[in-house]
């Protein structure tokens, strides 16, 4: 998505000293909000676009295609370095994670922010907490909430090296807490024009409900593509360090989940395991539209595990021709279980697992355990479940 500098002919001028009047279309719901600018002047195209976005974001919702909001929100103010919906710590201003989070930017810029840069946000955030700002435009308000020299450093150190040069942010309060719609755009392109933001502020009661008709907040902690978490919250630091066991096993199972959801990127992928007596549900999903992907972690307490369809391994063996030793390797390794462990169930030497899983591997044609086990989760039909995604049982 490039912002090109075009701006569309016809300009229509609106009078912020009266109250601007939304329907949406279909939905019965009525928004009405003052300006508070002296005069801004929309384009056809700029209006079109809004509009766009509201049908668009009430149609199908942001969580199940973050790329089409993302790109109808291009359509509104256009952005060509990152864009982000989330949750955000009202005291601190770092990042938190939410299941309701969308995220347009790389991981690093997640962890820098939430590692040291936090500090910087934290006065701003606090203006607007305090209703002295409802929303942030850099280049307006940062000398006048930071020191001269904290200005410059945040400028160079944070938005000079991830090539940040203009932002706009709204922040407002949910039942789910503090969220933040923010947009940045890079030094080739203009800064956000009265206009955009205006527009920009327009979309927050939409945003607020929308939010609203969203799954309740679950735990949830954020993973790069090697499964090294990148943001984890402190009440889930404080929720997993009361299950110290619970905690282990995510941070060791990380990366080989984050594996199984890459050898199969278009279907979620949905773990149970117990622990301690407690069974939880985990499921994976692709958290933005960033470079580098960053992924979404979520889980919840269930009352029994389901298990895979007990017949649904059959037509895999029977297609690659699996001897009766592979199909309990195949069965094990789609279990979770490591080699060790393998040997342990089956009464034989770690070598010889290695043997038999090297022949699995021929048969099939893949180059490991992670990818035969999205092979496996991929041939299974889960349609008598209703549940499409992957599925595994550790």
């Amino acid at each position: 998505m490039r912002y090109d500098g075009a701006s569309p002919a016809h300009p229509l001028p609106y009078n912020v000293d009266t109250k601007i009047h939304f329907r949406i279309l279909g939905c019965g719901i009525d928004f009405f909000y003052q300006l508070k600018r002296a005069t801004v002047y929309y384009t056809h195209e700029q209006l079109k676009g809004m509009m766009d976005f509201i049908r668009e974001a009430y149609a199908v919702s942001p969580w199940k295609d973050p790329h089409r909001f993302f790109n109808a929100l291009h359509r509104v103010a256009p952005f060509d370095n990152s864009a982000a919906f989330m949750k955000i710590d009202p005291v601190t201003s770092r990042i938190l994670p939410s299941s309701a989070t969308l995220w347009g930017d790389e991981p690093d810029v997640m962890m820098a922010h939430n590692a040291y840069f936090w500090q910087f946000k934290q006065p701003i955030v606090q203006k607007i907490v305090n209703k002295e700002f409802r929303s942030f435009h850099v280049q307006n308000q940062l000398a006048q909430v930071l020191p001269r020299e904290k200005a410059e450093e945040y400028q160079s150190d944070f938005w000079g090296k991830y090539r940040k040069r203009f932002s706009y942010a709204q922040y407002f309060k949910t039942r789910e807490g503090w969220f933040s719609l923010y947009i940045t755009r890079s030094s080739k392109s203009p800064d956000f024009s009265g206009a955009e933001q205006s527009m920009l502020d327009l979309l927050v009661p939409h945003m607020e409900t929308i939010l609203a008709t969203a799954d309740p907040d679950l735990p949830t902690l954020f993973a790069d593509a090697k499964g090294t978490p990148v943001c984890i919250g402190p009440e889930i630091e404080k929720t997993l360090r009361r299950y110290t066991g619970l905690e282990k096993r995510i941070l060791a199972n990380l990366p080989t989940w984050i594996k199984w959801f890459l050898a199969e990127p278009f279907k979620p992928l949905r773990i149970e395991l117990n622990e301690n007596g407690k069974n939880y549900r985990f499921l994976v999903t692709p958290i933005g539209t960033g470079r580098l992907p960053l992924f979404r972690i979520t889980w919840e307490i269930v009352d029994h595990l389901e298990s895979i369809p007990k017949n649904a391994l059959g037509p895999f063996f029977r297609r690659y021709g699996l001897s009766p030793r592979e199909k309990e390797i195949t069965r094990l390794a789609v279990s979770g279980k490591q080699r060790k462990e393998m040997a342990q169930a089956l009464g034989l030497s770690v070598d010889t697992i290695k043997e038999y899983l090297s022949s699995t591997y021929r048969k099939t044609g893949v180059e490991g355990k992670s990818a035969l086990v999205a092979k496996v989760l991929a041939s299974i039909s889960f349609s008598k479940t209703k549940k499409p995604d992957a599925h595994i049982i550790l």
